[in-house]
């Protein structure tokens, strides 16, 4: 996935909760949160957010440099970093499956 797909995922993410929440919603709770304490879980909130943009924009960045390592070994397409390990493995595309031809069935006479 590009920076861009990440992007524009979690973007498509947050509009179709907002969407749920919008479409969804329930009788008001009679739980509620002072002016104040709301407003710290809405930073709390946005600080969630950001962070989930920084994760992804970390990850593509740690993707990135583990192909700029296989280009600079010259390893083959098929080595890429394994991100719960960071080691590099082969794993060799599988290859197509080779059409066998259908056995004739008789027709009854």
């Amino acid at each position: 996935m590009t920076r861009k797909n990440i992007v524009q995922s979690a973007v498509l993410i947050f509009f179709l909760c907002a969407a749920a929440g919008i479409f969804g919603q329930q009788p008001p709770s009679p739980y509620q949160p002072t002016e104040i304490q709301g407003l710290r879980l809405q930073v709390d909130e946005d600080n969630v957010k950001f962070a989930m943009i920084n994760y992804q924009n970390a990850v593509q960045a740690l993707i990135a440099e583990g192909k700029k390592v296989q280009e600079e070994n010259k390893w083959p397409d098929t080595v890429v970093l394994d991100l719960g390990s960071y080691q590099f493995t082969n794993h060799p595309k599988p290859e197509a499956p080779n059409p066998q031809p259908k056995p004739e069935t008789k027709k009854p006479q």
